[in-house]
């Protein structure tokens, strides 16, 4: 095998692909707080992992060795990618006669009343009625502080009429937090409150504890920390896209990594905190809502713990659920405990908000 300087350029190149892989590996166990660069590149994994792929392609076609490198550095990934891409559906159906759920999760983008953006909202009410869904967690719902005043958001109370609602406005003290997430129910509630509020008036938490046939199941409907980009840093964005940028634009680069970095320590605080809900809570639970970060990142395996995603248990193909200008990623979930059975996963993408409802069969356990 020709070994020409080209070749050892290549290789030092897989190194520094493979140590960026590495990091994305480690995202899961380390916290932003601790060491926020790994986060970076946890966002990026599925990107990072094919340039791997691409390396070890190189080497495999060039017949050399340094191959075993690179494809003991994807091995060691596949547990990552599975997050991320399901090659068969592990669709199934329900058995034994314990109870089945329809569960959705869905930052709805307040139904698009802020942005002029409310195309699809009524075939939004038609896969309602059509799928009547047991379980809905709903984010940004209505604006903080603001009353439900729509007409949509109003129809949208008025075909849930019938279920039970827990929302901000449900408990006491919260200012003037609103019904920005909330949760409707066809299960009575025999509790509920806030598990975590670390922002007063932003993003939250919060729980239900629901009385399903003859056992009491805690839902979690969480909202994790916007990075809350403004019109200017989309600017950039395109930009870099484009690759149409120079000096004048790394102060909007530097201003991105700032708000990342931020958002990565918040949500890394919120995630512990729903983690010591969770495991003082002596019920099966589900976890449903917009993380914000993807399936490699560490909100995600602090969260997710020991329970299952419906996702990985049930999806097919490569998911995303946000559609807005980023990079796509999984950032919205449905997590259930391990002895509930995912039966199917589908999501639906709606012109009104920049996230796919996720929805879930559920088929729960003794």
């Amino acid at each position: 095998m020709k070994q020409g300087w080209f070749f050892h350029l290549v290789f030092v190149a897989n190194v520094f692909a493979a140590l960026a892989l590495a990091l994305s590996y480690g995202a899961p166990m380390l916290s932003p707080d601790d060491f926020w660069p790994a986060s970076f590149f946890a966002l990026g994994f599925p990107n990072v992992y094919l340039i791997n792929l691409l390396f070890g392609l190189f080497w495999l076609i060039c017949w050399d060795k340094r191959g075993f490198f690179s494809l003991g550095m994807l091995l060691i990934g596949i547990p990552f990618v599975l997050k991320f891409v399901q090659p068969f559906s592990g669709k199934s159906e329900a058995s034994g006669s314990q109870r089945v759920l329809k569960v959705m999760s869905f930052n709805s983008h307040f139904l698009g009343a802020y942005d002029g953006s409310q195309d699809e909202v009524q075939d939004f009410f038609a896969l309602l009625k059509t799928e009547k869904p047991d379980i809905i967690c709903l984010q940004e719902f209505s604006n903080y502080g603001v009353r439900i005043g729509t007409k949509d958001q109003q129809d949208l109370l008025k075909l849930l009429k019938d279920y039970y609602q827990v929302n901000t406005d449900s408990f006491p003290h919260m200012g003037a937090a609103g019904s920005g997430i909330c949760m409707f129910s066809k299960f009575p509630v025999v509790k509920s409150g806030i598990a975590e509020q670390i922002n007063p008036v932003g993003n939250l938490t919060i729980y239900a504890d629901l009385r399903i046939d003859n056992q009491v199941v805690r839902v979690f409907n969480t909202h994790l920390k916007s990075i809350v980009f403004e019109e200017q840093d989309y600017v950039t964005v395109d930009l870099l896209r484009g690759k149409e940028f120079n000096r004048r634009e790394l102060y909007g680069i530097r201003r991105i990594i700032a708000k990342l970095k931020y958002a990565f320590r918040y949500r890394a605080r919120q995630a512990e905190a729903i983690r010591v809900k969770q495991d003082y809570c002596m019920y099966p639970m589900l976890v449903c809502g917009d993380f914000n970060d993807p399936p490699s990142s560490y909100s995600y395996k602090t969260i997710r713990g020991e329970l299952k995603d419906a996702f990985v248990e049930a999806g097919y193909g490569f998911s995303t659920t946000y559609t807005g200008k980023m990079p796509a990623f999984r950032i919205d979930y449905i997590l259930h405990d391990p002895s509930y059975k995912t039966l199917s996963y589908q999501t639906h993408s709606f012109a009104f908000s920049d996230h796919k409802a996720v929805c879930a069969t559920i088929q729960l356990g003794e």
